[in-house]
């Protein structure tokens, strides 16, 4: 059973910026507060179709290091989608999967740059992945596409964007893999952990509290939500006490970060950013 608090909100009240990000961050996908650079605030980078680059930027919107962004030398951005740090490091989710019959999963791993001092990201690691409980490519049922990832108790952790059947519209749900191996030379098979059914809408990104402590969704579709779970069972992460917060006019909303652990910052498809409080 899980405990639910509901809280509408209107996004006009949650607007901080619009427009002020890098120009070329037209479609961010990924968005991740940092905590080792305090003249850094916040990284970013775009979805498909972009080359393989992040951008970093303030407070503000201001844009940090060079403005066409920081590439990562070699790298390819086959569809990603979300961004998280471990401490130490940046992972860069490449799990996008819409047709549900990549078999180039991945992610990528690096140390945290300055953006003020690097022009380019070398060293990198591409860490394949594949999903335990995939056969068919593409299989009947469409549920091993993801947008979010998180990072917590030292591993990666890997949540399900899903279906119904084979077409655009979403399933109510998503499932939680861990990754628990880190073979640049082998695919990494994911660890299926805890699944979690009545959301709302399907996941887009996720991150944790600076404390540890919970763990933000974001939900789309048929509206706009943030889920605050109260973490404990590393087996079941999404089986905690649950809040669930509404709100409205957020359009395309694809990325979340904590502003420390009383609310979050929520990022959309259109140069749009949020600060929604929660608990």
């Amino acid at each position: 059973m899980f405990a639910l608090a509901l809280s509408l909100v209107v996004s006009s009240d949650l607007l901080i910026w619009t427009e002020k990000f890098p120009a070329a961050l037209t479609e961010m996908s990924g968005l991740q507060m940092t905590r080792l650079r305090p003249s850094v605030r916040f990284w970013a980078h775009n979805d498909s179709g972009d080359s393989a680059r992040l951008f970093a930027f303030g407070l503000h919107g201001e844009t940090l290091g060079p403005a066409e962004g920081i590439p990562l030398k070699g790298a390819k951005n086959v569809d990603w989608e979300d961004l998280t740090f471990d401490g130490k490091n940046l992972w860069v989710s490449d799990l996008g999967n819409n047709g549900n019959k990549r078999k180039d999963l991945g992610v990528y791993r690096f140390p945290e740059p300055d953006p003020l001092k690097v022009k380019e990201i070398t060293n990198w690691t591409f860490l394949p992945v594949a999903y335990p409980d995939q056969k068919a490519f593409p299989p009947d049922q469409f549920k091993f596409d993801s947008e979010a990832i998180f990072f917590w108790k030292g591993k990666l952790h890997v949540l399900t964007k899903q279906r119904f059947g084979k077409g655009p519209l979403p399933l109510d749900g998503t499932v939680c893999y861990r990754l628990d191996s880190t073979r640049a030379d082998k695919t990494n098979v994911l660890t299926r952990l805890d699944s979690r059914e009545e959301l709302g809408g399907w996941v887009t990104a996720a991150d944790v509290s600076p404390n540890g402590k919970k763990l933000a969704l974001l939900c789309h579709a048929p509206f706009s939500s943030v889920w605050v779970i109260d973490l404990g069972d590393p087996a079941k992460p999404l089986s905690g006490t649950s809040r669930q917060y509404k709100f409205t006019g957020g359009k395309q909303c694809e990325a979340i970060t904590w502003w420390g652990d009383g609310s979050v910052m929520i990022s959309n498809e259109q140069r749009q950013m949020f600060k929604l409080a929660v608990r």
